[in-house]
């Protein structure tokens, strides 16, 4: 499977072909929207996750709970992050 990754990786044309369709899914997906990041979507259980979640800085930490708290808010009026 490695080597498959990595031919799909190396390919410009697969990758040119998926690109577009990988940023309609994004932005179909909702999580920015609520102002959230892609990282901010990985489940803390995931003993990998702990790993590199205990590796960040204190302004990320506080950064990824103010986004968490941010979209549980937003989430709950059902509304959407304002683009300003």
């Amino acid at each position: 499977m490695e080597v498959i990754g990595r031919a799909v990786q190396n390919n410009t044309a697969f990758r040119a072909i998926v690109r577009p369709l990988a940023n309609t899914w994004v932005s179909l997906s909702g999580y920015r929207r609520l102002g959230l990041r892609y990282d901010d979507l990985i489940a803390e259980e995931n003993p990998i996750a702990q790993e590199a979640i205990s590796r960040l800085s204190r302004e990320e930490i506080d950064g990824r709970n103010i986004r968490h708290r941010n979209a549980f808010q937003l989430s709950l009026a059902h509304q959407e992050f304002p683009r300003s």
